[in-house]
């Protein structure tokens, strides 16, 4: 019986859910089966033919390995040697000290990465908080195989492995920065293992990257796909549809000062706090300024819409109610998404103003979600914390599915915007590009 045991360091925190998510988070052997799963199909074009062509019933490989309900158990099961538990909370408030801007214009990366994780709904007096394991801790577990698996399937199992490490994430917003596990040690008695080089012992920025690129070159070397492979219904790494940006310029940790109305406040912000600020702002200001300046934007149609949802909103902002016929362009960056904008109508009993606030929410026909082909990282070099983006070839929900509302469906938008972006942070960055 094989044994391969892992260690992974959490970079970010980790918001896993388990009953009840507002109260504690908690590590379980599902998530990261989950995970290694996801990873694997990504890099194996394999992952759905048949073991054994010939069979009938053969299982397929990602069957195979990681088991099916029509073909039982997969080739391992996994053994948490560290169980963690937390109670601490996300708080929004913890992070004002990162805004720039004023009022409307406040930009605050942290809080745009984590909006999800502090409701607005009181609890107990409390907004609500997602939970989460902290950033310095070690998870560690084991996979135990049934018996001595095949070549392709240790290979399969330390891609996935790798992945998850080096670019994947656990739990809750690990899309977006939280969540980030790096992967530290592994041991096994496979000759295959020496060849994928772990990038977070490295001590310099260039060192991450050629450890990192080498690894890539491996699972190329490990997985090779057929010319013109075309994306069906799922993420997979592949050619120049895959990309990373790696930001040169490493956080060590910052303190921010800020008076307000004669109080001064300072707070010393962690490595990977400040970076992933970084990380935010990039995109949040992008948005914005997307939003502004760019001769495509979607902004107009949006709010049109919004003021064919409400006629009353429509005169307060002097614009021609419209309904959208074509999707937002800004939903290629993930499902769902809301729009909402406000006016004001009269004033309160204590002479405040009144806002109402016209909102619409966008999913797909048949899939409320469409997990974004952005992804973001935290990579520690050595003490320094640096943002990785990662832009991964991934389907825009089915093939002819449709974006809607509750007021209609629409064609999806083209998804030039994330070109428009991924140009937007390499010409406001000095970071490094590395392609599949």
């Amino acid at each position: 019986m094989d044994t391969l045991t892992i260690t992974l360091k959490t970079i970010t925190p980790l918001f896993l859910g388990g009953a009840n998510p507002n109260e504690t988070a908690e590590l379980r052997a599902s998530s990261i089966k989950g995970v290694l799963r996801f990873w694997y199909r990504a890099i194996d074009p394999d992952y759905n033919k048949k073991v054994n062509p010939a069979e009938k019933n053969s299982p397929t490989w990602e069957e195979k390995i990681f088991g099916s309900a029509e073909h039982g158990q997969g080739e391992f099961s996994i053994r948490l040697k560290s169980y963690n538990h937390s109670t601490f909370g996300f708080k929004k408030e913890d992070y004002s000290l990162l805004d720039e801007g004023f009022k409307r214009n406040t930009k605050n990366g942290m809080i745009y990465l984590g909006f999800p994780l502090e409701s607005g709904r009181k609890e107990r007096g409390n907004y609500q908080q997602r939970k989460f394991i902290k950033v310095g801790e070690t998870i560690e577990f084991d996979l135990i195989f049934r018996k001595v698996p095949d070549e392709k399937t240790k290979k399969s199992i330390l891609a996935a492995l790798w992945l998850l490490g080096h670019i994947g994430g656990l739990g809750s917003r690990s899309r977006r920065g939280f969540g980030t596990v790096a992967l530290q040690l592994w041991t096994c008695q496979w000759p295959d293992l020496d060849l994928l080089h772990i990038a977070h012992e490295a001590k310099s920025f260039n060192d991450w990257l050629e450890r990192f690129k080498k690894g890539i070159k491996t699972l190329k070397d490990w997985f090779q796909r057929s010319v013109g492979f075309q994306v069906i219904d799922h993420t997979v790494l592949e050619g120049n549809n895959t990309k990373f940006y790696l930001f040169k310029n490493g956080q060590r940790g910052e303190t921010k000062t800020k008076t307000v109305r004669g109080r001064t406040e300072s707070k010393y912000f962690q490595p990977w706090e400040i970076a992933l600020n970084e990380a935010g702002l990039v995109m949040q200001k992008f948005r914005q300024r997307w939003k502004l300046s760019n001769p495509n934007s979607d902004y107009p149609k949006i709010k049109e819409h919004l003021a064919y949802i409400d006629n009353n909103a429509a005169g307060k902002w002097g614009i021609t109610p419209n309904k959208l016929s074509i999707a937002p362009q800004r939903t290629a960056f993930g499902l769902p998404l809301t729009f909402q904008s406000s006016y004001q109508e009269g004033f309160k009993k204590d002479g405040r103003a009144n806002y109402i606030t016209v909102s619409t929410i966008f999913e797909g026909e048949k899939h409320e979600r469409n997990a974004s082909p952005i992804h973001i990282r935290i990579i520690n070099i050595n003490g320094a914390c640096h943002p990785l983006y990662i832009w991964l070839n991934a389907p825009f929900l089915d093939d002819k599915e449709r974006v809607k509302d509750k007021h209609g469906s629409y064609p999806k938008p083209s998804t030039t915007i994330l070109k428009d972006f991924w140009k937007y942070m390499i010409n406001g960055n000095k970071g490094e590009i590395i392609t599949w």
